[in-house]
């Protein structure tokens, strides 16, 4: 009886310096926001909602977390499926990021609900959850918040983590803080493995074997772009130009594709360089780069033909 006592001592005060931690990095956070807010002005908006001050006005049978673009996009195609099969559900979309929730908005527009997710305070998520007393939530990917699980499982909510996925590196550290990753992970209903590797992990971590299945990656259930080769052939006049590829670019990373580029021009004097950067709200520091070193570029979204004379 003692080892149990003790256990369940542990994991309450695991959860308490959790909640506790939590306040007291707000200002640290919203300091954050701000700061982040100089290059993409859209972390300065909406803040009410993060906050759980600003609430939606209904309630909302299914709702579905996804926390940036590529879990939003992975979740499109279910979510539009689910609107085909039952079309009175009421569906309600959150995200953590500008640039998820611009997506979501886009392709999903008045079809769904949409909100930014609260931060993971106890009581956001209490009144959270009380707004929009879902049945069902679905996660997307690995965005697992303790005090959503929590206040989830305490309102009747069942929970399923879809397209699961979990590194060796995340599930060591989630064993690393067992007391406070265990309760949460038992707030799991269904986990929706993207592969075995994963499965395992989460069932090593604690997750009942019977929770656990393997589905594959629902991003290889998204539509594919129908794309006309010869109208890309002609765009970017491939015929003739070798072409170069840097996609998902991160902040420094594209001062050294630019300067691989460049040593590749003097074999290639034709080469052309398609420059994709991870987050949309880095184009304009990018942008910057580009003219400082004075290189002839286009952007994609000019809708133009690429001039032989363009490099990116």
């Amino acid at each position: 009886m003692i080892p149990c006592t003790y256990a369940l001592q542990e994991k309450l005060v695991a959860r308490r310096l959790y909640n506790i931690l939590f306040y007291l990095l707000l200002p640290g956070i919203l300091a954050r926001m701000w700061w982040r807010g100089r290059r993409a002005p859209a972390y300065r908006q909406r803040i009410m909602e993060r906050l759980a001050l600003a609430l939606p006005k209904r309630h909302y049978d299914l709702w579905v977390h996804a926390v940036s673009v590529g879990e939003t996009l992975a979740a499109v195609p279910l979510v539009k499926r689910l609107l085909e099969v039952y079309p009175d559900l009421s569906i309600m979309v959150t995200n953590m990021t500008p640039t998820g929730s611009e997506r979501a908005q886009s392709l999903l527009g008045d079809k769904v609900g949409h909100h930014y997710l609260p931060w993971d305070f106890y009581m956001a998520q209490q009144c959270w959850l009380k707004a929009v007393r879902p049945r069902l939530l679905i996660i997307m990917e690995t965005e697992l918040w303790p005090n959503v699980l929590w206040a989830a499982h305490r309102h009747g909510v069942k929970v399923l983590l879809a397209n699961a996925r979990l590194s060796q590196r995340s599930a060591h550290g989630y064993g690393r803080w067992s007391a406070l990753v265990q309760p949460m992970l038992s707030c799991l209903d269904s986990v929706a493995a993207q592969e075995t590797a994963t499965a395992e992990r989460f069932i090593h971590l604690g997750v009942p074997k019977n929770r656990v299945t393997v589905t594959g990656s629902l991003k290889f259930d998204m539509p594919q772009p129908i794309l006309n080769r010869m109208d890309l052939r002609c765009r970017w006049h491939v015929d003739a130009r070798v072409i170069l590829v840097a996609g998902s670019t991160h902040e420094g990373e594209e001062s050294l594709v630019l300067e691989a580029f460049r040593g590749l021009l003097g074999r290639y004097p034709s080469a052309l360089l398609i420059l994709v950067p991870r987050h949309p709200e880095r184009f304009a520091d990018v942008e910057r780069l580009l003219n400082t070193q004075q290189w002839r570029w286009q952007k994609r979204s000019d809708e133009q033909m690429v001039a032989r004379a363009t490099q990116i």
